[in-house]
């Protein structure tokens, strides 16, 4: 998911969370994360406007639901 912040950046996107603070510069702030890769923008932009759970806890989650059930 998209907003005016991701759209209309007038430079990088991982400066203009930076800028914007809160949840968004703390989602960037690691320096592993790549914020040019799809894959992790759509994670973040889904946890930050959508309430979504991270991908990671996510997976997490399915995986010990798995594992209950076939043990």
């Amino acid at each position: 998911m998209l907003t005016g912040t991701e759209l209309f950046t007038p430079h990088d996107l991982d400066l203009s969370w930076k800028e914007k603070g809160g949840k968004h510069e703390q989602l960037i702030k690691p320096a592993w994360v790549r914020i040019d890769n799809l894959r992790v923008m759509a994670d973040f932009t889904q946890q930050l406007y959508l309430g979504m759970p991270s991908y990671g806890e996510w997976i997490e989650e399915k995986w010990n639901k798995h594992s209950k059930r076939t043990n």
